[in-house]
């Protein structure tokens, strides 16, 4: 059943014109990629989610079916680099079934996003590095994406280290592993 789910999904994504005349498609396309999970996600079975913030750990076992997976996807969408201010603005290294981006300028923004794929060309991680400086902060964060072998997202991580003005240093943690059976 999941296996056709996922057939009928892809398929209409694939016949979908996604066109935006603020998009280009130079790099692997992750908004595609988000979009085709959060159909999905709700047939999954549940998601066991701890969140860490600043020495406070909670974890929880929720419903999937109850979960707003657009929202809690939403830090994953700053991956999508292809934005016409990065167009041309990563070195593209493609070898042993890694694609990996590397930021040519300016040390901010997604400086990394390597997308690792199994020998049938399925995803089955990927993981990026974002650095953002303002006045008010540094922040160096991290993104973690694991899929199993139907392209299925199983596992996701986001943490973040915030430096403020003030020298305070904020850590904070957003995982959620996806249970399907």
């Amino acid at each position: 059943m999941r296996a056709k789910l996922l057939i009928l999904t892809f398929f209409l994504f694939s016949c979908s014109n996604f066109s935006n005349t603020n998009k280009f498609s130079q790099y692997y396309n992750i908004d595609s990629l988000l979009e085709f999970q959060i159909l999905n996600l709700s047939q999954s079975k549940n998601i066991n989610k701890v969140i860490y913030w600043d020495n406070i750990y909670e974890e929880k076992t929720l419903d999937s079916k109850s979960i707003n997976w657009n929202k809690e996807l939403n830090g994953f969408k700053n991956l999508d680099i292809n934005q016409p201010s990065n167009l041309n603005a990563y070195s593209i290294l493609s070898e042993n079934n890694i694609i990996e981006y590397k930021k040519l300028i300016k040390n901010e923004g997604i400086i990394s996003l390597k997308i690792i794929f199994d020998n049938s060309s399925n995803i089955t991680r990927i993981f990026s590095t974002e650095i953002e400086n303002n006045l008010l902060f540094n922040s160096f964060k991290t993104y973690s994406l694991y899929f199993d072998s139907l392209g299925l997202i199983t596992k996701y991580i986001l943490e973040d280290k915030q430096k403020t003005i003030f020298k305070d240093t904020l850590i904070y943690e957003i995982s959620g592993e996806i249970g399907w059976d």
